[in-house]
């Protein structure tokens, strides 16, 4: 590896780093605490894969990145919902995302608390397997009638999802820029008839 080429990644990096926490900044406070999927990756994680209308859920929410990447590009009229296991993460985000009334944060279990309007679902790997398996198996009974779209980054355990329980499957590379490839994603459809 040559300087330019270090330097080269150094910059795209710091460019990372420093839009992050701008982004952060705008809505309540630097997420550096938890682990937080970068804005960059969100970009292609979202891209041209969300409606107007969607009603968005943050599976696994942690501080909120995700809800801020949906706030801060276009869907900050959308109900959104995170789910969070940990009591203390899920009060505070609650609290620095207070001032937005479309804008819910709940504490437990995440298969419990689905919603039932839901139509969009993103998670980032936050489960073991075997909480995967059940966490496909509720989503397949929660949304049977109407169906919904699952957004599963740096999805480990997909196949859960392609045991029979009536979903597509689509898995994709994700690679921005060369500097700094992304984790695939994986993106999942339980259409109505299929459940």
């Amino acid at each position: 590896m040559n300087v330019a080429t270090t330097a080269s990644g150094l910059a795209v990096r710091a460019a990372r780093i420093a839009r992050n926490a701008v982004i952060d900044l705008r809505y309540g406070g630097l997420l550096a605490s938890v682990i937080n999927s970068d804005y960059r990756g969100l970009d292609l994680i979202f891209d041209g894969r969300l409606q107007p209308d969607d009603v968005l859920v943050d599976v696994g929410c942690g501080g909120g990145r995700v809800i801020n990447w949906w706030l801060h590009n276009g869907f900050g009229d959308n109900v959104i919902y995170g789910l969070e296991i940990e009591p203390e993460v899920a009060a505070k985000t609650a609290r620095r995302l207070g001032g937005y009334p479309n804008v819910t944060i709940r504490a437990g279990d995440a298969g419990e608390n689905l919603p039932e309007d839901a139509t969009l679902l993103y998670l980032f790997n936050p489960f073991k397997e075997d909480d995967v398996r059940r966490f496909a198996e509720r989503v397949s009974r929660r949304y049977s009638q109407n169906g919904v779209r699952l957004l599963y980054y740096n999805p480990k355990h997909v196949r859960c999802f392609e045991e029979g329980l009536g979903f597509t499957v689509e898995r994709l590379d994700l690679t921005p820029d060369g500097v700094a490839p992304l984790d695939p994603l994986a993106v999942i459809a339980l259409n109505p008839s299929s459940a």
